[in-house]
């Protein structure tokens, strides 16, 4: 039997929204905070309750990696994509007011998105169970194949963003993984995609698949924790150089000088590593 939290345990986030004032900016900032963790709560007890995701895998994330990961399982059942714009303008929210101390939030924006999160954990609960109920039945297989897919695409989305040796790959001690982790992510990858082939044919799993495939696991998790960290610091987890605001205009000529609008970037002027982007007219 799964035991899901009470309604109360979310609504106290939404409660704590509503009695914030939202005529200043610093209450409008403020009230960031709560809707951020309203959506942070829910995918955590989605992911590990009715996904079978392991805590200790989604507890380092921001709001934006939980959601591609539960995503990623729902999608099975339901249209996740449907909700990806009022996640991406919670975490423009969010990312925004952590990084820029005089950004100020959209009242109406906000009071939008507040005015849609009851639907969306009504919608994820109900897709969520649905997922769990077929899971249960899922063979070992099914299982292993739905998993090894799902960490492939992670692994050449982490390999393309960072690089060959990013700075997120070389803090601390390595993993219990013999050479640099970072590095075995691409032949890990090319291992486990052959694999799928034969075992899509009617192969069975052998002990080596489930040893890659649990040490991609690892590598893609302590990757994502590294990168969580270094964000909280502003560190740019390609190049460890500091994150910043950017501001570029555009649109200017020799005929007309002033320009169109700018681009609003928070990220590594250095590595040009991109945490967030918006483009902004005048």
């Amino acid at each position: 039997m799964i035991i899901m939290k009470t309604d109360n345990s979310y609504s106290e986030n939404l409660e704590i929204f509503d009695k914030l004032g939202k005529n200043s900016i610093h209450e409008r900032r403020t009230a960031v905070k709560p809707l951020y963790d309203y959506f942070q709560k829910i995918l955590l007890e989605i992911g590990v309750k009715l996904c079978g995701i392991k805590s200790e895998l989604l507890k380092p994330l921001h709001l934006k990696r939980r959601w591609e990961i539960v995503k990623g399982c729902l999608s099975y059942i339901g249209e996740p994509r449907n909700w990806n714009s009022l996640i991406s303008r919670i975490c423009t929210f969010r990312d925004r007011v952590e990084h820029t101390d005089y950004y100020d939030p959209n009242m109406h924006e906000l009071l939008d998105i507040r005015e849609k999160a009851p639907k969306f954990r009504e919608w994820i609960f109900r897709i969520g169970k649905e997922y769990y109920k077929k899971f249960k039945y899922f063979t070992i297989k099914e299982i292993f194949y739905h998993l090894s897919n799902w960490y492939i695409s992670e692994a050449e989305l982490i390999s393309k963003e960072y690089g060959e040796e990013p700075y997120v790959a070389t803090l601390g001690h390595s993993l219990d993984i013999e050479g640099d982790f970072y590095l075995q992510i691409p032949e890990l990858v090319k291992i486990l995609e052959e694999r799928l082939k034969h075992i899509k044919k009617g192969e069975d799993i052998i002990p080596s698949d489930l040893e890659n495939l649990v040490n991609l696991i690892k590598i893609i998790s302590n990757i994502k924790g590294r990168e969580e960290a270094l964000l909280h610091y502003s560190i740019c987890p390609k190049c460890g150089r500091k994150i910043k605001e950017i501001t570029s205009y555009f649109g200017s000529t020799l005929e007309k000088p002033e320009p169109e609008g700018f681009y609003y970037i928070v990220g590594c002027e250095r590595c040009g590593y991109k945490l967030h982007k918006e483009t902004i007219y005048f």
